[in-house]
């Protein structure tokens, strides 16, 4: 992980760093010391051109000549083939379409099926093998193996919203993305490690943990009974018109204007959603139901953060670099000042952290658990789930990290388990 290069992005977002004192979020010097509290210029998995740097390059690229390993490209898995004899069930291998030949083919598994699909895929597929609520897979078809009620239930995620402000074109991005000749000219520069592009639209960031006591009175109490020693509220700047997306909650109504934008994430969602089953093939996309800001914890916390936005701003545009009135805010405006309107401002606007976690959670199976404490899948045999859906509660934090260190610790559990 290293610092993007500095643009001119960066005079804003270094305000926007000093800015958080106004709430009591400080500057720090590193949030990936194990206390994410603070705030600080955000550093991003890029190399040493600037170029994104993932998992491909830190982990397959060490390993993909190993003799072992064969990844193939775009073949999506169909279906886990599932044995039954007497009263166990094993998992034998996969059903997956092979893109260069365009037929369906099976993939016999040596010692066990490994599951890394996501937190929307990886319940979907393990429905359509047969492994899921019994009364959903009737309703789709699906011949059941294991009644599995957790599959699928109590989905996380973490959320954005903005409050946009008219900034002056020193500090914003919109001049850049909404000219399709500055962009091509800047992709030009990207390509040598230079040019805006090595920066991105949200350099900064900043953690707050908010005192068990703010959390009683503003109608958390949920997070100060359970969640009380963890960061609660992620803040962001964003050097553009963020989220931008077209529709009238989202889109600037200006193009020739510049835009930058201070966002929240609620890091400690309380509300649960779910992903199930349309039909009984993949070729459907997954059932989601986010329900995002149903519970009232969220709700609380939402109005809260959103409040702070207004404070952070306040303090932002002393430095000069907002225009207009109402310290630039163009929305959601002025106009918005009660809790309820607030509130269906939020939930007009809020879009997903893509940080999807929890539908196959590592829990008691009594408790809903779809996998144990060594990733295995209760009543299943040689069938193991890797990915950020065995999370029971999401991480405080962008879920990177987190996951990385689930596969790994996988590794180790495998290796171990196999005698190696």
């Amino acid at each position: 992980m290293s610092y993007p290069g500095h643009s001119y992005a960066y005079p804003g977002s270094e305000a926007f760093v000093e800015s958080m004192s106004t709430i009591g979020v400080y500057v720090v010097d590193d949030l990936n010391n194990g206390t994410n509290v603070g705030a600080t210029q955000e550093k991003l998995t890029i190399d040493s051109q600037y170029h994104r740097s993932s998992s491909y390059d830190s982990y397959y690229m060490q390993a993909k000549s190993r003799s072992n390993l064969k990844v193939l490209p775009f073949s999506p898995v169909q279906q886990i083939i599932l044995e039954q004899e007497g009263g166990d069930v094993t998992a034998s291998g996969v059903v997956y379409l092979d893109y260069a030949s365009g037929m369906t083919m099976n993939a016999t598994a040596t010692k066990e099926v490994i599951m890394s699909a996501g937190s929307f895929q990886t319940p979907q597929l393990l429905m359509l093998s047969g492994i899921g609520p019994a009364e959903t897979l009737a309703k789709v078809g699906v011949e059941l193996y294991v009644d599995r009620q957790g599959v699928g239930k109590d989905l996380q995620d973490h959320t954005y919203f903005s409050v946009n402000v008219q900034a002056d074109s020193s500090i914003s991005y919109d001049p850049l993305y909404s000219d399709y000749s500055k962009l091509q000219a800047a992709a030009s520069e990207f390509e040598e490690s230079e040019g805006p592009l090595v920066a991105p639209i949200g350099p900064s960031f900043a953690f707050e943990k908010i005192p068990v006591e703010t959390l009683n009175q503003i109608g958390a109490a949920a997070l100060a009974a359970n969640r009380s020693d963890q960061a609660h509220i992620e803040y962001l700047y964003e050097s553009n018109f963020y989220p931008n997306y077209p529709t009238p909650q989202y889109t600037p109504q200006q193009y020739n204007t510049t835009y930058i934008s201070l966002t929240a994430a609620l890091v400690a969602p309380q509300s649960r959603g779910s992903v199930s089953v349309k039909s009984n093939s993949n070729t459907d996309p997954p059932q989601i139901d986010l329900q995002y800001y149903t519970d009232p914890a969220d709700q609380a916390l939402a109005i809260y953060a959103f409040k702070n936005l207004r404070r952070i701003l306040n303090q932002f545009a002393t430095y000069n670099f907002t225009i207009g009135p109402n310290n630039g805010e163009v929305s959601p405006g002025p106009s918005v000042q009660s809790d309820e309107e607030i509130l269906n401002y939020i939930r007009e606007t809020a879009v997903t952290v893509w940080h999807a976690s929890g539908t196959c959670a590592m829990l008691p199976q009594e408790e809903g658990g779809v996998v144990d404490s060594r990733l295995k899948v209760y009543g299943v045999n040689n069938l193991r789930i890797v990915d950020a859906s065995v999370f029971p509660i999401i991480p405080d934090q962008h879920i990177q990290a987190a996951t990385y260190m689930l596969a790994e610790k996988a590794a180790d559990i495998i290796k171990a388990d196999c005698g190696l």
